[in-house]
């Protein structure tokens, strides 16, 4: 299992999504936060199983939340880059790779 970077931005991310969730319905913050670092596990265990896209990230495509987690797969761990909703501002995140010169 490759170790788990996240990117500060997309830590915002999940705090502020999950802040919402839970001011939304008591728990459910919980629930999407653990959802989010099940995702995680799952992208660490297995990084090349999900969606490659032109940019050279991947998408994980969370299940009960309209979010996808896009992350890089790079040697000896996986960078988490965002955590973005399906609705929002597209694509909003593919300057972090070129800011991390990962491409």
């Amino acid at each position: 299992m490759k170790a788990a970077e996240l990117d500060s931005r997309a830590e915002e991310e999940i705090a502020d999504s999950a802040l919402y969730y839970e001011g939304r319905v008591a728990g459910l913050g919980v629930d999407f936060t653990r959802a989010v670092f099940a995702a995680i596990d799952a992208i660490r265990t297995n990084p090349t199983q999900y969606g490659l896209r032109a940019t050279g990230s991947r998408r994980f495509l969370m299940k009960r939340f309209p979010y996808s987690i896009e992350y890089m797969d790079l040697p000896g761990k996986v960078l988490i880059i965002a955590l973005a909703h399906h609705k929002q501002r597209p694509n909003y995140w593919v300057n972090r790779i070129d800011e991390r010169n990962l491409t």
